[in-house]
């Protein structure tokens, strides 16, 4: 894993692709999202392409339930990290990481690294290290 400095200004995935020119492919946004099991909350933290957004229904399906996004003022008080800045390196125990590896293709993944102006370089196999849950189906493409 590398860390990579950048202007606190473009930590937000649109703005860190138009200003460095890295691939949408390589960049993997975090979203913290809550299901409702058995009457209980359990939140998340989801890896998703910048090219796709989530399926509701793929991912109600892979998590078990109804699952809503976390709002962010929550997400970040769960996370302890700043906005535009999430990743799946530094979240608290207890808090599963979820992706869908079959649909993250390439070898090398921008990632949010919990403060502004910090992006972490990670590799496939330190990708699918940090996964906790491998799960299918749960991303659409952006068209």
């Amino acid at each position: 894993m590398r860390v990579l400095h950048v202007d606190p200004g473009i930590s937000d995935t649109a703005t860190f692709l138009e200003e460095t020119g890295a691939a949408a492919e390589q960049s993997l946004n975090s979203i913290v999202v809550s299901t409702k099991l058995s009457g209980e909350r359990h939140n998340a933290l989801v890896l998703v392409p910048a090219t796709h957004r989530l399926d509701n229904k793929g991912l109600k399906r892979a998590l078990g339930g109804k699952t809503s996004f976390l709002p962010m003022d929550e997400a970040l008080a769960l996370t302890g990290m700043e906005k535009d800045s999430i990743g799946p390196i530094g979240v608290p125990e207890g808090l599963p990481v979820v992706a869908d590896l079959n649909a993250i293709k390439g070898d090398e993944f921008y990632i949010g690294g919990g403060r502004l102006g910090r992006k972490y370089v990670i590799t496939r196999q330190e990708l699918v290290a940090v996964v906790d849950q491998n799960v299918v189906e749960i991303y659409v493409p952006i068209e």
